[in-house]
């Protein structure tokens, strides 16, 4: 192929071809920002707690993100669910030590379903559930349910 210059002689260019691109390590000001409104801080407040037959409104703005506290009072099946025009994801976790250990989630990834955790639960444990909106026909308006 035949190129109009000569190799080497690009002027600003230059230095990235013979030395390459070096970046600062770490995270930019701008990733930053980005991962704190994707995975926002945990509140110093405790979680409301989610109890059986009890729904709970939720208004949130996309990215945003509900935490709940579950105490059963008997071992059995629930069923968790989001409820009105949204595209959510619910992760449920149970609280074993310092760290929350993954038990079950459901992202409706816009398939016209809300999202809908079925599991067993025992009397006596604590569980944390994380819905999170990620897009919303009405406003952010939807509801959290569990039996």
């Amino acid at each position: 192929m035949h190129y109009s210059f000569e190799p080497g002689l690009i002027s600003k260019p230059e230095k990235y071809a013979r030395n390459g691109l070096n970046p600062e390590l770490g995270l930019s000001k701008v990733d930053v920002k980005e991962a704190k409104s994707l995975y926002p801080a945990l509140g110093k407040m405790p979680d409301p707690e989610l109890v059986a037959l009890e729904s709970r409104r939720l208004k949130l703005k996309p990215g945003q993100q509900a935490n709940f506290t579950i105490k059963t009072t008997r071992t059995r099946n629930y069923t968790i669910q989001t409820f009105g025009a949204s595209d959510s994801v619910m992760v449920l976790f149970e609280k074993i030590g310092d760290e929350p250990q993954y038990v079950d989630g459901d992202d409706d990834s816009t398939y016209g379903h809300n999202a809908r955790i079925e599991a067993k639960l025992y009397r006596g444990r604590e569980y944390i559930l994380r819905a999170r909106l990620y897009y919303a026909e009405a406003g952010g308006e939807m509801a959290v349910f569990m039996w």
